[in-house]
């Protein structure tokens, strides 16, 4: 079964790293953009290539979800992509497109449109964890409907990244070919327990304290805000430190939070940083904390960085928004609080440094669980059995 597979996903080296362990690699190709942004333009990406893979490249427009009037819904088009799709289609006989983009986007109907019109099988990957009657109304909420509609009646499957999901995209037809697992997993070598974070605290004089970190994007409904107020009350009985890494629009709103709450002394904010770095900043804390709210019709999906912490040992503290709970073990892996409650954040953060052997478990047992259910070797078997699956339908 020979396989296309295209979108801005896999751009990023992380992401990319579950087809290392994909079984039958000679038999999957990729076009990918040869240009894009992320975190508002902070972040470029220089054109992906892996030796040892067949990687293409094509020209990517709109590469972020807020232009006037269309919003997202060509995020990650690559109009030119099918003349790499057909050459791909009459020399290797492809008999799959992989679509790593959603449903409700008019990029991956057009997508859709040449699999379609090239023979081809076509496949989706969908992501969505709020139905679109409780975030989208109106002309909006019509139009991705119909989208959504027309992308499902031009393809033959989809992998869905979450129980939600899978369920949602049931609602708009509950025979379709659809299986539940993530498109990408981790890199269980890269994020494990060791000593690579002794600089880390060297460096931020982390020595004698107890070390909360944040990593992820800013933004307001990560509520990153509230580990803010709830480190401002620890502080007055417990040694504690917050690192927060990431970047995001609501970067300059936390600086100024710090000054009001006076705790710059006990927070250390870092700029955005490369995957293969972020080990470090794991292996320099005692806790990971992701204090996710719902908000403007979002709530959070997976949280990548949840994993990588567990992988690394670290307990868990998050809230019970969106689909947190596959990814965090309540009581087994960490502790699910309910999201916007100071109370219960700075109890639980309080728990953690009171019973420092409880936490020690509940790291080890996240380890584990991330390593059986979502490592890179895992998810590759998944992803062929899905193909394969695709394949052999009717």
């Amino acid at each position: 079964m020979n396989i296309v597979v295209t979108g801005y996903t896999y751009t990023r080296q992380n992401l990319f790293e579950v087809f290392e362990s994909y079984p039958e690699r000679k038999n999957i190709f990729f076009i990918l953009p040869n240009n894009w942004t992320a975190k508002d333009g902070q972040v470029k990406f220089e054109p992906f290539t892996k030796s040892g893979f067949s990687i293409f490249h094509s020209p990517a427009f709109f590469t972020h979800s807020h232009y006037p009037i269309i919003g997202g819904l060509l995020k990650g088009w690559m109009p030119f992509f099918v003349f790499r799709l057909l050459w791909l289609r009459m020399t290797q006989g492809v008999d799959i497109l992989f679509t790593a983009g959603e449903p409700n986007l008019l990029s991956t109907l057009y997508n859709a449109c040449w699999a379609k019109m090239l023979g081809m099988k076509h496949v989706f990957h969908f992501w969505e964890n709020i139905p679109y009657e409780a975030k989208d109304r109106g002309l909006k909420g019509y139009v991705r409907k119909a989208i959504i509609r027309a992308v499902l009646a031009l393809s033959d499957g989809a992998l869905c990244g979450m129980k939600k999901a899978e369920r949602i995209l049931g609602s708009f037809r509950d025979d379709f070919f659809r299986r539940t697992f993530l498109h990408a997993g981790f890199n269980t070598e890269r994020f494990k327990p060791s000593d690579s974070g002794l600089h880390i605290v060297e460096r931020y004089h982390l020595h004698d304290k107890h070390v909360f970190l944040f990593v992820g994007a800013l933004g307001y409904r990560k509520g990153i805000h509230l580990a803010l107020q709830a480190l401002a009350e620890l502080r007055k009985t417990h040694p504690v430190h917050l690192l927060i890494v990431g970047s995001g629009e609501y970067g300059k709103a936390l600086e100024d939070e710090v000054q009001k709450l006076a705790i710059y002394d006990d927070v250390t904010m870092i700029p955005w940083v490369a995957n293969e770095d972020l080990p470090a900043f794991y292996n320099a804390a005692d806790v990971f904390i992701y204090p996710s709210i719902p908000f403007e019709g979002w709530e959070e999906q997976f949280g990548y960085s949840i994993a990588e912490a567990s992988l690394c040992e670290l307990p868990i503290i998050s809230t019970a928004t969106g689909s947190i709970d596959e990814v965090v073990k309540d009581g087994i892996t960490g502790v699910i609080i309910p999201p916007n409650d100071l109370g219960a954040l700075v109890y639980a953060m309080s728990a953690m440094i009171a019973d420092p052997e409880r936490a020690r478990e509940l790291g080890r047992q996240g380890r584990v669980f991330i390593q059986e259910s979502f490592s890179n070797a895992v998810i590759a078997q998944k992803m062929l059995s899905f193909f394969n699956d695709v394949g052999a339908k009717a």
